[in-house]
């Protein structure tokens, strides 16, 4: 079922690529890891990091491929104020990144066999990655392409999120960041899953339209076919 999916899928996606993250060959790997079908491990995101990452320098504060080595921050703004919210600290990244890793197993395993599991599988890889933003730059793109790797996985069109929605997915997460506070390598990845409520809302009506998509494709597709046929006829 996945593997046909996939085919058919896979020239669609090709089409919408920079509306993930811009870059093809990103998209290329996150297929390739889908239908590898094994585990994913930290070697598997190091490499997507580079390819997602194509801007390289030689600054040995800002790694790519690798984890971040100083702190990272956001500034988010709550009514009137303007509050400097910092992500997971350096030190506590590689063991948080090792239970997210465990996560996404479990996940992939247990949370995608129908459409709202895909869609709770998405918002809980989503969420607990930019919660440690374990990479200096590039977190974002990381946490679109890979939380959407169980939703393909199950036979679904990705995640898309709506360039012209960027504030309000910006908006649910910081709501989110700021009733659960910064995560370490002592706390939980998701915390308080019911305040999630808004950010799951935002990505099932983002997904409705990438779903509306793929059926727009493929009918297409089918009218070219009926087509060719005729004219073979």
């Amino acid at each position: 079922m996945v593997n046909s999916f996939l085919e058919s899928c896979f020239q669609f996606c090709h089409q919408i690529k920079t509306k993930i993250v811009g870059h093809a060959r990103a998209i290329d790997l996150v297929y390739n890891l889908i239908r590898r079908g094994s585990d994913l491990i930290e070697k598997d995101l190091f490499h997507l990091h580079k390819t997602v990452h194509t801007e390289r320098g030689a600054d040995v504060y800002k790694p790519v491929g690798g984890w971040k080595i100083e702190p990272n921050s956001t500034v988010i703004v709550s009514g009137n104020t303007q509050i400097i919210f910092e992500y997971a600290p350096p030190k506590d990244v590689p063991e948080l990144m090792q239970n997210w890793l465990s996560l996404f197993q479990k996940t992939c395993r247990e949370n995608a066999a129908n459409k709202e599991n895909a869609l709770a599988a998405y918002v809980c890889l989503h969420v607990s990655f930019l919660r440690i933003h374990p990479f200096w730059d590039g977190n974002g793109r990381m946490a679109r392409l890979i939380a959407n790797i169980p939703v393909i996985r199950a036979g679904y069109p990705p995640i898309i999120i709506p360039k012209e929605r960027r504030q309000e997915y910006i908006e649910a997460l910081s709501e989110y960041h700021l009733a659960v506070g910064t995560v370490t390598a002592w706390s939980e990845l998701l915390p308080e899953v019911d305040k999630l409520d808004r950010f799951k809302r935002f990505c099932a009506e983002s997904w409705s339209e990438s779903i509306k998509l793929v059926d727009n494709a493929r009918r297409k597709q089918q009218e070219r076919n009926q087509q060719k046929n005729k004219d073979i006829e």
